[in-house]
């Protein structure tokens, strides 16, 4: 991934994508075929606000993402379907305290139930159907349950519920199992398992993707943008910069309609100053968080005079600027620097 643009732009714009009907209802028929024709697509609405539950291993960080509900239609019984996508890399804590008190979504359900009118009905749990869709191109190595972070006494594993979600992995799909499958979605997520090809065999790739969503140009022209919008933000941001023009070459010389080829640098340069909007963004807030450790090492100093060498690598590794603010204003009440370090 380019170090000078945003680390998780192509993600995001995964995530966009799945927020449509036809992209998500493709996901589901190849993860669950047999529940999939069960959902009313076109009644998909955002979740309430952000759930996230956190698992695996303490070495690696946390991504929080958008979850959406797909609601079957009234007689086909009430699923729903709550999808968490991107390339997850999740931890058993969160990552502050923000994070760690959003409810999940059978804690809202229960909050709603209770602030309903009297006489209440019996509460019922709606049935969830949580899919981790990981992109990464090894599958996923950590824990996949909340039971498996457990740690001794193993007697009390019993009493901790099994509960984990449906994971997706990518790496366990060919490219030619998703290119030339049936499902549009998963021909454009089959880019995804070129992040780290050569640039020859990652450009066969596209075409053959490519040549995949053409038809969609006339058939669903809408469909179409998003799922190019898809491949083409892969291309520039999960690509070396390095090789911006040969992936703008190939995109125009894969198309021979003159408007579509106009249509397709259209979008090529919104992209691209998506991206450089974003890394600025993001260098303006690299630079807030660096004033901030500074100022926090300079009053950390101040509390406790010299400070080790582990601790400063510690406190420069520190990019959330909320926890910088926490750890901020709580130096002058904690007793050392470990406890500073441990305020999430």
């Amino acid at each position: 991934m380019n170090d000078d643009s945003p680390r998780d732009f192509a993600d995001r714009m995964l995530c966009e994508a799945l927020s449509k009907p036809e992209n998500l209802r493709g996901l589901l028929r190849n993860a669950v075929p047999e529940l999939a024709d069960g959902f009313d697509f076109e009644r998909m609405r955002p979740a309430k606000r952000e759930f996230s539950w956190a698992i695996g291993d303490g070495g690696s960080q946390m991504s929080w993402s958008k979850s959406r509900i797909a609601r079957t239609k009234e007689k086909s019984g009430r699923w729903s379907a709550c999808w968490s996508s991107t390339k997850l890399r999740v931890i058993g804590k969160c990552h502050s305290r923000r994070s760690c008190t959003r409810p999940s979504t059978w804690e809202w359900q229960w909050r709603v139930w209770e602030g309903s009118p009297t006489p209440k009905a019996e509460f019922k749990l709606t049935p969830m159907l949580p899919i981790v869709l990981h992109t990464g191109l090894r599958p996923w190595g950590s824990a996949k349950s909340l039971r498996e972070l457990l740690g001794p006494p193993a007697e009390f594993h019993a009493f901790t519920p099994d509960w984990q979600p449906m994971f997706w992995e990518l790496a366990k799909h060919s490219p030619d199992e998703l290119v030339d499958g049936p499902e549009s979605f998963l021909q454009a997520l089959a880019i995804f398992k070129a992040d780290d090809a050569e640039l020859e065999e990652a450009q066969e790739l596209f075409r053959r993707i490519f040549r995949k969503l053409d038809p969609l140009h006339e058939t669903g022209r809408v469909h179409w943008r998003d799922l190019l919008g898809l491949i083409l933000s892969w291309a520039q941001n999960r690509r070396s910069n390095v090789e911006r023009k040969a992936w703008t070459e190939l995109a125009d010389n894969l198309e021979s309609s003159a408007e579509i080829r106009r249509e397709i640098q259209a979008m090529g340069t919104t992209i691209a100053q998506e991206l450089i909007r974003e890394a600025r963004q993001e260098g303006f807030a690299e630079g807030a968080a660096a004033t901030r450790r500074s100022t926090l090492l300079r009053l950390a100093r101040k509390r406790f005079g010299q400070t080790s060498d582990k601790f400063l690598a510690e406190v420069n590794s520190v990019t959330d600027i909320d926890r910088l603010d926490r750890m901020t204003d709580l130096v002058n009440e904690i007793g050392s620097l470990e406890e500073l370090l441990a305020v999430e």
